[in-house]
């Protein structure tokens, strides 16, 4: 385990982990508006940490109870993009 921390910690450090990919990301993608690239990041990063976490995949830099570090940074990423991208 990369981290030894609680459950709450756990998700907030990946939620972070994903604001960080997500921001970069949106930034990659020219987004006029940062905030939401920032927001789905943080969206993204929990939930595909979470789901991979649920599926039963190796995580790789596990935090608290085996969420991953870097799950959370594609899903962050992934959806900061996708926002960064769209004109809305």
């Amino acid at each position: 385990m990369f981290l030894d921390a609680s459950i709450w910690q756990a998700l907030a450090i990946v939620g972070g982990v994903g604001a960080f990919t997500g921001l970069m990301a949106g930034f990659a993608a020219g987004a006029e508006s940062l905030v939401g690239a920032f927001l789905m990041g943080v969206i993204g990063g929990i939930a595909l940490a979470t789901v991979f976490r649920l599926a039963g995949w190796s995580s790789i830099y596990a935090v608290g109870d085996d969420f991953s570090i870097v799950w959370a940074a594609v899903g962050g990423g992934v959806l900061g993009f996708v926002v960064g991208r769209s004109n809305v």
